[in-house]
């Protein structure tokens, strides 16, 4: 092939990137949307579920808030798969079990532990100010001891 051939070969990959990245961002808008009357609803019976079982589950309500739990670092781990996620950021515990993330393989990855300063490629879009206001509805308690 020669280089023009291959120059038109990479544009046309290039473009076809930032179309999937485009669609996936989108996907991800609408969705998170979509999905927050039901998580809302979801949220709450859960919450009140892990209310009645506090013994087994080592989680105490918060002084400060009622509704929200005191979540222990094993506690957190427990919920490890894309049905049952919950992901710690800055000591805030969120249940992301009803989220979709368009990439869910990268996005189960980190369920069950504290992203606050983790390394995975996965974990930096949660961190930023744009996403921590989508998921904060999803904001179930704090990382405790």
């Amino acid at each position: 092939m020669n280089k023009k051939t291959l120059t038109i070969i990479t544009i046309i990959i290039f473009l076809i990137v930032i179309a999937i990245s485009i669609g996936g961002l989108l996907y991800l808008r609408n969705n998170t949307e979509s999905e927050s009357a039901k998580s809302k609803s979801s949220a709450q019976s859960k919450s009140s579920a892990i209310s009645s079982s506090q013994s087994q589950k080592s989680l105490s309500t918060s002084s400060a808030n009622s509704k929200l739990l005191t979540i222990t670092e094993t506690e957190l781990a427990r919920h490890n798969s894309q049905d049952d996620c919950y992901i710690a950021i800055s000591r805030n515990v969120y249940d992301l079990s009803n989220f979709r993330h368009p990439s869910p393989d990268d996005f189960t990855v980190l369920c069950g532990i504290d992203i606050t300063n983790s390394t995975h490629p996965g974990a930096a879009p949660f961190t930023t100010s744009k996403v921590l206001n989508q998921i904060s509805k999803y904001t179930i308690g704090t990382l405790g001891n």
